[in-house]
């Protein structure tokens, strides 16, 4: 795998963790049921995780990170 296509697996991978993250987000508000949402709220604080571990990787190769504006859960939470 070269370069380019590397760089663009991982900012793939990026957008897709960060809309994970949110749509877990949004599941946990709309569950009528504490526990679950707390479970939920998890899972959406590990796909951030998970987008961190992949900005990191993308700066320490040096390659542009094009996902440096607002994770899409902000984005989501303005629209609002």
């Amino acid at each position: 795998m070269g370069k380019d296509e590397l760089y663009k697996e991982l900012s793939d991978s990026l957008k897709d963790e960060h809309e994970d993250a949110a749509k877990y987000e949004r599941l946990s508000k709309e569950t009528g049921d504490d526990r679950y949402a707390q479970m939920l709220r998890d899972i959406a604080h590990e796909e951030h995780t998970h987008a961190r571990h992949i900005r990191e990787i993308l700066s320490d190769m040096g390659m542009p990170d094009t996902e440096r504006t607002e994770p899409v859960s902000q984005k989501a939470q303005k629209e609002a």
